[in-house]
This record gives C-alpha cells, structure tokens and sequence, in this order.
C-alpha cells in the first residue's frame, strides 16, 4: 500500500485516497509519519489511524478498536463506490470485507 501511495504522489497523480492503517498500538503504526507527511502535502489524501488496543499511558484521540462497519462509514462514507485494496492477515481481509459489506 505505500508503494503505491508513494508512487501515485511521486507520478504528481492527484490523489483522491482514503487510506486506513490499523494497527495494535500507536507504536505499532508504521510509516505512521511519512503517511503524515504525504497527507499534510496532498489534500487528496484521507488518512485515518486505528489503534484495536490503545495504550492508556499514551495520550490517543483516533479510532479505537476492531474496524467495524461505524468506523468504515465514519471514515469513508462512499466505501461502496471506491476501488478497495487491503493489506494484512487473511482474518484480517474477512473482517474488513464483512464489515464493508454492512455500511
């Protein structure tokens, strides 16, 4: 997935992303600052963290827990309409096609 962010950025594509990274803390989020910086350089580009097991000693404003069906609407209300590519276990592929399935 970064791959093709990375080159869709460095092609000059205008970006139209919704990109959700999920992971199981914050310091478990990886390239979590270059994501940050594409974003904060492309207004095309829809970042979303989710975190499934905070860290109560770390402050976290995001997405907590499992993605669900909530969380996809919240963060991508036109999921149904897009181009999706997901990236991770195979339980993991299951969970999401099932939760996109009820937005």
């Amino acid at each position: 997935m970064m791959s093709m962010l990375t080159a869709m950025q460095d092609a000059g594509c205008e970006l139209d992303v919704v990109f959700i990274h999920s992971a199981r803390t914050v310091d478990e989020i990886i390239f979590r600052q270059h994501l940050s910086d594409i974003a904060s350089q492309c207004s095309g580009l829809d970042l979303h963290f989710v975190v499934s097991q905070p860290n109560v000693s770390k402050a976290w404003g995001g997405y907590q827990g499992r993605i669900n069906s909530i969380m996809l609407q919240a963060m991508a209300p036109e999921l149904l309409e897009r181009e999706v590519y997901c990236c991770g276990f195979r339980s993991f592929y299951g969970l999401c096609e099932s939760n996109a399935q009820r937005v």
